[in-house]
């Protein structure tokens, strides 16, 4: 049976909630409202590489200059909460329970994910997704971890075009028909 990794991001709507803290973090250090286009624009002409960067350069070039300590603090703060009662907890899936019956009845399906385990645990619990994960920070270094030659990418075109590992990919919905 082949395996069939596909990024967590991909099947969780965990960027949007990452975007929304974001947001708030925003707008709790200038002190005023954004609209969402604001950052969105932001991240089209910078291009940061990820949600910490993200925030310490909107508000620099805001001429906001604060620790990475505070800014991750107060992400953290919107998005994971306490005890992750935060906009992860918003979190929902993006394909349906049957659909990914259906991947794992064709597939040996193996996520991956780029978030902390806590997150990626938390989240899979919370959406009661029994598959197999792995942590890492990059399709390239999933693959090391697999150590399997017939592996195939399924995700965004966004994702299978930053792999670039020479995995054979697709897109999740080809794969349903």
């Amino acid at each position: 049976m082949k395996t069939l990794l596909i990024s967590l991001s991909d099947i969780v709507d965990v960027c949007s909630k990452q975007d929304k803290a974001i947001k708030k973090s925003l707008e709790f250090f200038l002190g005023r409202l954004l609209d969402m286009r604001d950052l969105e624009d932001f991240r089209a002409k910078c291009s940061p590489q990820n949600n910490l960067e993200c925030i310490k350069l909107f508000l620099e070039d805001k001429g906001v200059y604060l620790r990475e300590k505070a800014l991750l603090k107060k992400f953290l703060e919107y998005y994971m909460g306490r005890e992750f009662d935060g906009l992860i907890a918003d979190c929902s899936l993006l394909l349906s329970k049957k659909q990914l019956g259906r991947l794992s009845s064709k597939y040996e399906v193996v996520l991956f994910s780029s978030l902390g385990k806590a997150e990626t645990d938390f989240l899979l619990g919370m959406l009661k997704i029994q598959l197999p994960v792995i942590n890492a920070d990059s399709v390239q270094e999933c693959l090391v971890k697999l150590n399997r030659d017939d592996v195939l990418f399924a995700g965004t075109e966004e994702n299978r075009e930053a792999s670039k590992t020479g995995a054979k990919s697709a897109k999740i919905s080809d794969l349903l028909l």
